[in-house]
């Protein structure tokens, strides 16, 4: 038998006509962002180290913005997850 594993986040991807794909999970993204600030990082720091803005990043926490993110930012966000807090919350 074979494990999947992929992060489960990739489930709620979109394919999108012109090559893009986007996230429509909010919730999660807030929780990522909430738990690498536990952690010690600052908006600015999280932000650095994704290649986003701090104010983008806030937007996220706050649950303006993370309905529909980039597979590349949700990508870097889940893996700075990873390396800074030990646990993927989205495996299943």
């Amino acid at each position: 038998m074979e494990l999947d594993i992929r992060p489960a986040w990739r489930n709620y991807w979109i394919s999108l006509a012109n090559g893009y794909s986007i996230c429509y999970c909010c919730a999660m993204w807030k929780e990522k962002i909430a738990d690498l600030m536990a952690a010690g990082l600052s908006q600015r720091e999280i932000a650095d180290q994704v290649g986003a803005s701090q104010p983008h990043i806030c937007d996220l926490l706050s649950g303006k913005r993370g309905k529909r993110i980039g597979y590349e930012l949700g990508r870097k966000i889940d893996e700075l997850h990873r390396e800074r807090c030990g646990v993927d919350k989205t495996a299943a």
